[in-house]
C-alpha cells in the first residue's frame, strides 16, 4: 500500500484466519506494490542473476498504473488478473484441488485499487471470486452524475445516511470526472485501461458486467473525518484522538490542542483523506462517500434499465481501521462463510431505502425497479475460503 507495509498486513491476514479457526483451509497472499525493486537472489538464491521484482514509481498502482521494471511493464491490474488465473489453474490441474473461493480484500488505497479493478477485469466475474473493499478514499463513478449537495454535507451525517438524489455538477467534467474519479480520459492512461479508452464498446460491456462482479463494501462508522477541506465540521468524538500528530493540517482544525487526524488508527501521523474536488463531490468523508456510492450504483442501474444491481455492504465499529474492518461480522460471513445472526434491517417509510446494513441488522434485498431502489443484497460464499488481500494503511 501507500506505506509499503504489505508484510504487516500479511501477518494480520494470517492472524485473522487463525482467529476464525480457518488457518488450515485459508491461503493468504499479499502482493507488494512497492516503490523499489528487489533483486531475484534476495528472494531466492536459486533464481538467476540480473532479474528483479517489478515496482512502481508512485501510487499509480492504485488505478492500474504500469510498473517501471527493466524486465517489462505490467499494470497492477494485470498482476491481480495473473494471480487469480494462476490460482484457478492450480485448482484445475489438481495442485489446489480443494480451492472453493478467492476473496480479494482491499483497504483504503487497496480499496481504491480493488474496486476499480473489479470494474475493468473479467476475472472478477468468475464463479468463486469475490472482492471485499473497505473505506475507499474515492470511487469510480460510471457517468457524470454525482450526489446532490444535501448528500455531501460537510459534517458527520451518520451511518444511517442515504442519498437518492443525483445530478451533474457545474463546470467541465475534467474538473471532477477524470479517471480515477470517473470514466473521462484526457491524457495518457495505463496499458490495462487504454483499450477501454479507445474502444467505447469495452466500457459499455464493463458497465453491463459490473453488477455480477461480486463486489462488497465495508464502511467504518467512525471514518468521518476530513482535515484538509475548509468548512468541515469535524466530529469531536472521532477526529481528534489523543496521542496523534497528523499532518498536513492546512486549516489547523484542533480540539484541546490536539490536531485533526483523518486516517486514525491506521496512522497516527498522516492526514490522507482526499480533499480534491473529485473526491469532495462524492462526499465530505469516507463513510459518507461509501454510502453515497452504494446508493448511486443502485440509482444508476435502475435508471439505466439494463442489468439490475443490488449493493452488498455492511458497517463496522471503528474509524479508518483495517483490523476492525477485517474482524467484523460481515467480513467473517463473506470470506469465511460463518453466519453471524443479526436482526432484520428496518424499513423507513413507504418505498424507501433500507436503513443500516451494518452489524446491527441483516441485509435485505428486493427486486430492482425504476420506482424502487433498495440499497443492498447478498452473495454468500460457501465452502473452504481462500483469502487474497490487498491491504493499505
Amino acid at each position: 500500500g501507500l506505506g509499503a507495509d504489505s508484510n504487516a498486513y500479511f501477518c494480520d491476514g494470517v492472524e485473522i484466519a487463525a482467529d476464525h479457526n480457518e488457518a488450515a483451509s485459508t491461503l493468504t497472499m499479499t502482493p507488494w506494490f512497492g516503490n523499489r525493486s528487489v533483486g531475484a537472489k534476495d528472494w531466492d538464491p536459486k533464481l538467476p542473476d540480473g532479474s528483479e521484482s517489478i515496482s512502481w514509481s508512485s501510487s499509480s498502482w492504485l488505478t492500474g498504473g504500469d510498473s517501471r521494471s527493466s524486465t517489462g511493464k505490467y499494470s497492477s491490474f494485470t498482476v491481480l488478473d495473473k494471480l487469480v488465473f494462476m490460482l484457478e489453474e492450480h485448482m484445475r490441474n489438481g495442485r489446489l484441488p480443494n480451492l472453493k473461493q478467492i476473496s480479494i480484500a482491499g483497504f483504503s488505497a487497496g480499496c481504491q485499487m480493488a474496486s476499480r479493478w473489479a470494474f475493468f477485469s473479467s476475472a472478477v466475474g468468475s464463479a468463486g471470486v469475490q472482492v471485499v473493499v473497505s473505506d475507499c478514499g474515492s470511487y469510480l463513478y460510471l457517468n457524470t452524475l454525482r450526489p446532490a449537495p444535501e448528500c455531501t454535507v460537510t459534517r458527520n451525517s451518520g451511518p444511517d445516511h442515504k442519498c437518492d438524489s443525483f445530478g451533474q455538477p457545474d463546470g467541465n467534467q475534467s474538473l471532477y470526472n477524470e479517471y480515477k474519479y470517473g470514466l473521462y480520459f484526457t491524457g495518457p492512461t495505463n496499458s490495462y485501461v487504454h483499450p477501454f479508452v479507445i474502444n467505447s464498446s469495452l466500457t459499455i460491456a464493463a458497465i453491463d458486467a459490473f453488477p455480477s462482479s461480486h463486489l462488497r463494501f465495508l464502511f467504518g462508522k467512525a471514518d468521518v473525518c476530513m482535515c484538509g477541506a475548509a468548512g468541515m465540521e469535524n466530529d469531536p468524538d472521532y477526529c481528534f484522538p489523543t496521542g496523534t500528530d497528523c499532518t498536513p493540517n492546512y486549516f489547523q482544525f484542533s480540539l484541546n490542542d490536539v490536531l485533526c487526524c483523518d486516517t486514525y488508527p491506521d496512522t497516527f501521523v498522516d492526514n490522507l483523506a482526499d480533499f480534491r474536488l473529485g473526491g469532495m463531490l462524492q462526499g465530505s468523508n469516507r463513510l459518507q462517500r461509501g454510502l453515497n456510492y452504494v446508493h448511486y450504483l443502485q440509482y444508476f442501474y435502475a435508471a439505466r434499465g439494463g442489468p439490475s444491481y443490488k449493493a452488498s455492504w455492511g458497517l463496522f465499529d471503528g474509524g479508518h481501521d483495517s483490523a476492525a474492518s477485517w474482524s467484523s461480522p460481515f467480513f467473517t460471513e463473506w470470506v469465511f462463510g460463518k453466519k453471524v445472526a443479526k436482526p432484520p434491517c428496518p424499513w423507513k417509510g413507504e418505498d424507501s431505502n433500507i436503513i443500516g446494513g451494518g452489524e446491527e441488522c441483516e441485509p435485505t434485498s428486493l427486486p430492482m425497479s425504476r420506482a424502487s431502489v433498495p440499497n443492498m443484497g447478498t452473495w454468500l460464499p460457501s465452502g473452504d475460503a481462500f483469502m487474497y488481500s490487498v491491504w493499505d494503511a
